[in-house]
């Protein structure tokens, strides 16, 4: 039957998805995974996970291709590359923002930011909440992490208003490369 020849082509293009993913998941070493088993908490009962429904920043490369815009939804760079479906700032070398907004207002858990290309300029993260109050949830000093496509797992544990937006900024200059952002994820709980 038509169903018995496809099905050579079917498993090996399963073969090939599986494979796919595999290569391009990303690895952490043994100081991050401590860091991601928080995330886990993100998975847990009674909590809303969301991507962003829109995106600004404070530059742009272009647009659409590389604009603030393209980190919102989900991740769809899943490899280390330069692409223009992920944010990038207009300079290589700046001190840029991105702010990341949410249909659904949660007390926050964490914050995940899907980079694709070198990563590690994130040097501050802040949430929002109803009234435009800004909570900073993390701060560190720009340094290039050897994992690309890098998930940066920010769990936050000192909010406890409800928040509908992150603001990522980026220091660019440490690098000196665009620190390029596909998703950004926003995990908390409603009540």
């Amino acid at each position: 039957t038509e169903v018995d020849r496809q099905l050579p082509t079917f498993q090996a293009a399963a073969t090939n998805l599986a494979m796919t993913v595999t290569v391009f998941k990303p690895s952490f070493d043994a100081t991050t995974t401590a860091i991601v088993g928080t995330a886990d908490a993100l998975a847990s009962g009674g909590v809303t996970r969301q991507w962003a429904t829109n995106a600004s920043a404070s530059s742009e490369y272009s647009n659409p291709d590389w604009s603030a815009l393209q980190a919102s939804g989900g991740p769809n760079t899943f490899e280390c590359a330069d692409r223009v479906t992920a944010w990038a700032s207009a300079t290589q070398t700046g001190y840029d923002t991105l702010r990341l907004d949410y249909n659904s207002a949660v007390i926050p858990l964490g914050v995940n930011i899907h980079q694709n290309y070198f990563p590690g300029s994130v040097v501050k993260v802040e949430v929002v909440d109803l009234i435009g109050t800004l909570y900073t949830v993390y701060e560190a000093a720009a340094a290039p992490v050897p994992q690309c496509p890098y998930i940066q797992i920010i769990p936050i544990s000192s909010v406890t208003e409800k928040v509908n937006a992150v603001i990522i900024t980026l220091d660019q200059s440490v690098i000196g490369q665009w620190n390029e952002s596909d998703a950004g994820e926003l995990g908390g709980k409603q009540q």
